[in-house]
């Protein structure tokens, strides 16, 4: 049976750190992924696998997500005659409008993260509106971003069940966690339930609550990250907070592992919000259990009953106790392990949209 052409559409399409993404797309269909070569500062190189392959385009206005387009690429996607284009940007995006408007495909899918009305202009967005008319299937981050896309003026019937993003399993994987906290650290922090936090140590990534933590006894807090707000580790440090710098990806394996419990504790703000949670995936894949804010993706990644309400400690301690001694995060590692797996490994991501376009008889 031949597999149907598919071109995804990403401005993340060179970057690396997805081929396992596309690796798992290609084992159900003939897939060949389209994006800029150079973007937001960064440039990427063209990836040629057996599976698949990419082509990267001089783009204009890379500046953002939103206004990036390529007539070169447009071009390209309508001469391949692609059965399913994957269009992974926003409705409101340039490329988004013109690739529904010049390119013919049997099915034609968009893959959005859209948290705000911003650029909506009350309804009146007209690339938008002739988006929503001309795509087939709308694949939402999360539950939030669906009625988000209703309230912009999305086909709800066109709208599917959230896909969520995808963790690789070959990358994040188990080590010991005593070998990896004297690699790590140094130190075993013995007599202390060790809590930690990846990403952007910024604002809105609702650090603070971490500072009563790292003043207790019980408990040793750290985190890693690249720094957006330099106040904001200004103030861990002084409380006690272990910051141990921006790790490459080699070495999150080990933080990971080191930690007792992972946890991520964003808050709602008008024009962010944590789309999926994918260092809580990573951590459960390292043999840490996570609890996170009720923000955002993040109850479908670690399931409802794991998250706390944003911003209160009161909430969050009760999580904590709940995963207090050993045998109760094994048990919810256990559980949250197989969750990940299921839903969001590459994989399964794969397999999702793939029921999504199947549906749609292809």
């Amino acid at each position: 049976m031949n597999k149907k052409k598919m071109c995804l559409i990403w401005h993340e399409a060179g970057n690396d750190l997805y081929q396992d993404r596309f690796s798992a797309l290609s084992k159900l269909f003939d897939l060949k992924v389209y994006g800029p070569r150079k973007f937001m500062g960064k440039t990427f190189q063209e990836i040629s696998k057996k599976e698949w392959s990419s082509a990267l385009f001089d783009c204009f206005l890379v500046m953002h997500w939103l206004t990036y387009f390529s007539y070169k690429m447009i071009r390209s996607v309508r001469k391949e005659r692609f059965d399913i284009i994957y269009i992974h940007e926003e409705p409101h995006s340039l490329l988004a409008f013109f690739i529904v408007i010049f390119c013919p495909a049997k099915v034609r899918v968009l893959e959005t993260s859209v948290i705000n009305m911003k650029g909506n202009f009350k309804g009146f967005n007209f690339l938008e509106k002739i988006v929503y008319k001309k795509i087939d299937a709308i694949l939402p981050k999360n539950k939030e971003v669906a009625q988000v896309l209703v309230a912009r003026g999305a086909d709800k019937n066109k709208i599917y069940s959230p896909i969520g993003n995808g963790v690789s399993k070959e990358t994040f994987d188990v080590v010991d966690k005593i070998k990896a906290r004297k690699k790590m650290f140094g130190d075993s922090f013995e007599g202390k339930l060790v809590l930690g936090f990846a990403g952007r140590i910024w604002q809105p990534k609702g650090l603070e609550i971490l500072i009563p933590l790292a003043q207790e006894n019980n408990y040793k807090v750290i985190v890693c990250g690249g720094v957006l707000d330099d106040w904001l580790l200004d103030k861990l440090k002084k409380s006690g907070v272990l910051y141990i710098g921006e790790l490459k990806k080699n070495e999150l394996n080990c933080f990971y592992s080191s930690l007792d419990i992972f946890i991520l504790p964003s808050l709602n703000t008008p024009y962010w919000r944590e789309q999926f949670g994918r260092v809580c995936a990573e951590a459960i894949y390292c043999g840490t259990p996570a609890i996170g804010s009720n923000v955002g993706g993040i109850p479908m990644v670690i399931g409802e009953q794991n998250t706390f309400e944003a911003g209160d400690i009161d909430s969050l301690r009760a999580k904590i106790k709940n995963l207090r001694d050993d045998q109760m995060r094994v048990d919810k590692l256990q559980e949250q392990h197989e969750h990940v797996v299921e839903n969001f490994s590459w994989s399964a991501i794969a397999n999702q949209v793939a029921h999504v376009v199947r549906g749609i008889k292809c």
